[in-house]
């Protein structure tokens, strides 16, 4: 998926700029699929990558860096003097010394913590990219409750307001109208089986269109289609 968004913008914008952050962080050979765009081939499979810039960004080695500039400040030296010469052999030994610096790292501690969010990217037989949203939440064996109940001492309007915040989140998140609703439906089954009320949850759509419309103007549906398809 990785070499198909490479290759797909590439191609659309020989400049195109790719920047990735907390590189320590990325699974082991994930960064290997990028090594041939980086070398100096003329073309691959009929595309030039040469114009194509590339950001990688790690925190390996900002323990160190950060103490090495502040003996440089102590020793009364600015920091806008220090240059990559005196930092270079600093990196180079953080790296090496870094044991597993390319390992997966959990983002949560256990199945009760707030599940972590991934985008997910499909390309339609014309080549357009298109992304969804994947919640954790929806796994069958995943052990978390979702929403308040009514029957709980949360006022109403705030729990409403939940109903908003998502479909903030997924309009977001899909670009395609068909995956906006579908996140959207279940969530309205999800709350209706909770006890809200679908007039009150109509009204909360309303909301959220009116006030947000820009997140879903490139779906070019109305809202009173928007409503029957989420909630009728």
């Amino acid at each position: 998926m990785l070499r198909d968004l490479v290759e797909n913008h590439v191609k659309q914008c020989g400049r195109s700029l790719f920047i990735f952050d907390e590189v320590d962080k990325m699974p082991p050979g994930l960064l290997d699929v990028v090594n041939p765009y980086l070398e100096n081939y003329e073309q691959l499979n009929g595309v030039d990558y040469r114009k194509a810039i590339f950001i990688f960004i790690s925190n390996v080695g900002s323990p160190l860096i950060f103490d090495t500039t502040l003996k440089y400040f102590q020793n009364g030296v600015p920091r806008e003097s220090i240059t990559l010469k005196h930092i270079e052999s600093i990196i180079e030994k953080a790296a090496q010394e870094t044991e597993n610096q390319l390992e997966v790292k959990e983002t949560t501690e256990t199945n009760n913590s707030a599940s972590y969010l991934d985008i997910m990217l499909s390309y339609d037989t014309d080549g357009h990219m298109n992304t969804s949203l994947y919640d954790k939440r929806d796994d069958v064996n995943f052990s978390i409750t979702n929403f308040p109940l009514l029957i709980s001492n949360i006022p109403s309007s705030p729990a409403y307001g939940v109903f908003i915040s998502q479909l903030i989140r997924y309009a977001r998140a899909s670009t395609k109208y068909t995956d906006f609703v579908l996140r959207a439906r279940r969530l309205a089954d999800k709350l209706l089986s909770q006890g809200y009320v679908c007039d009150r949850l109509t009204s909360s759509l309303r909301k959220f269109y009116g006030r947000y419309g820009e997140l879903v103007i490139h779906y070019d549906v109305p809202l009173s289609r928007m409503v029957n398809d989420i909630l009728s």
